[in-house]
C-alpha cells in the first residue's frame, strides 16, 4: 500500500502566472496525480485555472474551485486537496489562524481514513523571514518557532493516527538553528536524504528568485507516522517552461527564463509497513 503527497508554494502574482499553472498542473499530472496536494500562496487565479483542470473533480478541496472569490478572502491562501478515489472518507476542512500572525496565516487541517488508516493532513505557509523595508532573513523568527510548536501541538491534540504536516515551514536553520521535532516526529526529507540539502528555494538554480544566490530547504514534511513510512521523496518544477520568457521584475533583466515558481515542490511517497 502506498500514499502520494505533494507540496508546493506556487508563488502568488509573478511572471505569467497562467504558463505557470499550467506548468504546475504538468507536473502533477506526471506523478500520477498524487493522492494529497498542499499549495502555498494560491490565489483565485490558482483555483480557476483548477476549474479548467480535466482532473480537479477528483479531488476533495479545501476551497471549492468552481466557486468565485468572496469579498473577505485573503489575496493569497493554502490549498489542501484529497484525491477522492484514495480515502474511504474525507472529513471536514478546517482551517485555524495562528494567534500570533500578521500575515494572515494558519494551519490547514483534515481528517480522512482509507487504506485500514486514519491520518490527519495539514498543510502550513508559517510568517516569511522578510518585511517591508527589511532585508533581515531573522525577521519573524520568533513567531515561526511559535507557529511550528503551535501546529504540532493542535494536530497531535486532534488525532491519534498517522499525521503529516507540509508546507512552506520558512525554518531557517542557519538563523534558527536545526528544527527539533517533537518526540516521535520525523523529518521525510532527513529520513531518506540526510546528505542533500534539498534546497527548496535556491537563488543559485531558480531565476525566478533575487540574484542574491541564497539557497535555503524552506519547504518541509513532518511525519508522526505508525503504520507508514516515507520511502521516496524528490524536489519537482526545477526546469524552465521552454519557449518563454519574461521581463525580469526584481532584477530589470529583459529575458528571464521562467519556471513554475520560485519554490521546487517536494514530492514524498508513503508505503504501509507489513
Amino acid at each position: 500500500m502506498t500514499l502520494s503527497l505533494l507540496t508546493w508554494n506556487v508563488l502568488m502574482g509573478g511572471a505569467l502566472p497562467s504558463h505557470r499553472m499550467s506548468a504546475i498542473f504538468k507536473v502533477i499530472e506526471s506523478l500520477g496525480l498524487p493522492d494529497v496536494l498542499c499549495l502555498q500562496e494560491a490565489q483565485q487565479y490558482t483555483l480557476d485555472a483548477l476549474w479548467k483542470a480535466t482532473w480537479w473533480r477528483e479531488y476533495a478541496w479545501s476551497r471549492d474551485p468552481a466557486k468565485h472569490r468572496a469579498e473577505q478572502d485573503a489575496d493569497y491562501f493554502t490549498v489542501l486537496a484529497l484525491k477522492r478515489s484514495s480515502f474511504s472518507s474525507v472529513g471536514v476542512f478546517a482551517l485555524k489562524k495562528f494567534p500570533n500572525t500578521v500575515m494572515e496565516r494558519g494551519i490547514l487541517s483534515v481528517k480522512a481514513e482509507g487504506q485500514g488508516s486514519c491520518f490527519l493532513f495539514t498543510t502550513i505557509h508559517l510568517e516569511s523571514p522578510i518585511a517591508p523595508k527589511s532585508p533581515l532573513r531573522t525577521f519573524f523568527q520568533d513567531q515561526r518557532r511559535v507557529q511550528a510548536q503551535q501546529t504540532w501541538a493542535l494536530v497531535e491534540k486532534h488525532c491519534s493516527g498517522e499525521i503529516m504536516v507540509a508546507g512552506d515551514t520558512n525554518w531557517i536553520d542557519e538563523d534558527m538553528g536545526p528544527c527539533e521535532l517533537p518526540p516521535s516526529w520525523c523529518d521525510a526529507w532527513l529520513v531518506l536524504k540526510p546528505d542533500d540539502p534539498g534546497y527548496t528555494y535556491d537563488a543559485q538554480r531558480n531565476r525566478m528568485c533575487p540574484r542574491n544566490r541564497y539557497r535555503s530547504r524552506l519547504d518541509r514534511v513532518w511525519c508522526r507516522l505508525q503504520d507508514w513510512r516515507p520511502v521516496e521523496i524528490k524536489l519537482v518544477g526545477e526546469e524552465r517552461i521552454p519557449g518563454i520568457v519574461a521581463a525580469d521584475y526584481k532584477d530589470f533583466g529583459q529575458h528571464k527564463p521562467i519556471l513554475p515558481s520560485d519554490h521546487f515542490g517536494v514530492f514524498v511517497k508513503f508505503e504501509k509497513q507489513s
